[in-house]
């Protein structure tokens, strides 16, 4: 497998020309980002400097020996506009910036004969090769994308003029201020498990037991093949948390004893491994 290598430089600024009135204040916890730093971006940077730039801590999305390289690909949601981009990075440095792949639907029909679309079960390792694969996008795609999630953004509320773009944008923060006690509560409860099960303590090339040690037992075992395990760890969220917390499963593979690949978010379909 290899990802495509991306010649992306530093540019100069692009010229942003647009209402400031159109950028509203970002709610509690959010990140309010100059579209320059995003399109500026220098590959080659490492996470700690990916999150010192942009503010934000990205979500893991997985990690994985490939060969005798090391990649890991993390995903940051904007809010304004709204939309996400991955972050790809082999052996510490930033490769590229995608855009995530598109989800697969399938019709399933209820009994009564009505269909119902779908997502499609995510295959883990075809998906990695889908994002490896992938074109890494350049600034002016970047900009290309921003203007199209802003367009859809306004398009999709009533009697609002078109945003084009905005001369800056928004990182969601997955705790909003709650609405109730009873929500802050669950909100609590979720960032404490987010926190329990962070997939970035887990490090390619782990034993079990070192692995054991952050998390304790797994919530599942399964035998993937002759000399790799499937470990699964984590917890549903309360019922009452924000719909913006990231879940909290990881798939951790083992071949060998050691830590191989690393799923998370996204790409622990829990429809495949039997989890309610």
């Amino acid at each position: 497998m290899q990802a495509n290598l991306c010649k992306g430089q530093r540019i100069l600024p692009v010229a942003i020309i647009l209402a400031l009135g159109l950028l509203s204040v970002p709610a509690t916890g959010q990140t309010t980002l100059q579209i320059g730093v995003l399109t500026n971006l220098s590959r080659g940077i490492s996470l700690e400097q990916l999150v010192a730039q942009t503010g934000t801590k990205p979500r893991h999305q997985f990690s994985a020996f490939l060969g005798t390289n090391e990649f890991l690909c993390v995903r940051i949601i904007f809010e304004k506009p709204k939309g996400p981009l991955y972050f790809l990075f082999k052996d510490g440095k930033l490769l590229a910036i995608k855009d995530p792949p598109k989800v697969e639907f399938e019709t399933k029909y209820y009994a009564d004969g009505t269909p119902q679309k779908t997502p499609k079960p995510i295959d883990t390792e075809k998906r990695v090769n889908e994002i490896l694969e992938s074109q890494a996008l350049s600034p002016t795609d970047i900009l290309e994308r921003l203007r199209r999630w802003a367009a859809d953004g306004a398009g999709a509320g009533k009697g609002k003029e078109p945003w084009n773009i905005l001369p800056a944008i928004l990182i969601a923060s997955p705790f909003m201020l709650a609405k109730s006690p009873s929500i802050n509560q669950a909100n609590e409860e979720a960032k404490r498990l987010a926190a329990t099960f962070d997939p970035f303590k887990v490090r390619l090339g782990m034993g079990t037991n070192e692995v054991r040690e952050l998390f304790g037992e797994p919530a599942q075992r399964i035998n993937f093949s002759s000399n790799c395990l499937w470990h699964i760890y984590g917890a549903d969220l309360p019922a009452q948390a924000s719909v913006r917390n990231p879940p909290v499963w990881i798939l951790v593979a083992f071949c060998d004893g050691r830590v191989n690949r690393i799923f998370s978010d996204v790409f622990v379909d829990k429809r495949r491994f039997g989890i309610r």
